[in-house]
């Protein structure tokens, strides 16, 4: 059944229909699959071939923790951080699950906690702290994390050294479909696509400028292994989702 899912989420060998790879990741998930129940989670969450329902994507979460399943413990973390009307919001809970997530070295389990240590939410800011976070984030390949680091490092200019790594890590990103990253390489003189490198170096204030693009509100339920939510069809790359600075889960992976 999960096999047919992917098979019409992805148009292999059939033609791409939303509703029935909904409709086959549901039938797997009664039987306790936890992919179908990450897949069916996700589909509820953010609308896709069916109705959006939070609530329906909550349960579908919540029995994919139960089984252990450390993606779906990471998704229902946002549950508890954010607060929503079909669950209390429960700071430490969410937590939690964050810091059981990066044991199990879930990136974005490490990227969220990088992001509230950063900024002092819910917890005593910690610069340091947040920056190890942002670094296993990024070794993990995820496309938020590699942009990220790679912005800060460009931006920092005390090592020049970390001006060519920063550049790597944003190409990292654009070739994983991350918008910014993408729209960062066409603003700059750095062509991912046709694999040109010209590095003539950008002055910071350029940097300032290009680095700064606002980002677009998107869904956010659970990520882990670059697992992140796809638009388009090809399932060979995990990564196809724009910026998403807080948690997804893949539908075509």
């Amino acid at each position: 059944m999960v096999y047919l899912a992917r098979c019409y989420a992805c148009g292999y060998g059939v033609q791409e229909n939303l509703q029935e790879a909904a409709y086959w990741y549901e039938k797997a998930a009664q039987y306790d699959n936890v992919y179908a129940l990450t897949q069916a989670a996700y589909c509820y969450y953010v609308g896709r071939g069916v109705i959006r329902d939070e609530a329906k994507a909550l349960t579908y979460y919540q029995r994919g923790a139960a089984l252990g399943d450390i993606d779906c413990k990471v998704s229902l973390a946002v549950f508890y951080l954010e607060g929503r009307s079909i669950i209390k919001q429960d700071i430490q809970q969410g937590l939690n699950l964050l810091h059981e997530g990066a044991t199990k070295k879930n990136g974005t389990a490490y990227f969220k906690l990088y992001l509230f240590y950063d900024m002092g939410q819910h917890v005593e800011k910690d610069t340091a702290k947040a920056f190890e976070y942002l670094e296993s984030a990024a070794q993990q390949k995820l496309p938020e994390a590699l942009f990220e680091l790679g912005r800060k490092l460009i931006i920092d200019e005390k090592l020049p050294e970390n001006y060519m790594r920063g550049i790597q890590l944003i190409k990292e990103a654009a070739e994983s479909r991350f918008e910014p990253a993408i729209w960062f390489m066409k603003k700059t003189s750095l062509d991912t696509v046709n694999n040109s490198t010209k590095t003539t170096k950008l002055t910071s204030g350029q940097l300032q400028h290009t680095l700064h693009k606002p980002k677009t509100d998107h869904a956010e339920p659970s990520n882990n292994n670059n697992n992140s939510l796809t638009q388009n069809k090809e399932p060979s790359n995990k990564n196809d989702e724009p910026y998403l600075p807080s948690l997804k889960k893949g539908f075509f992976n």
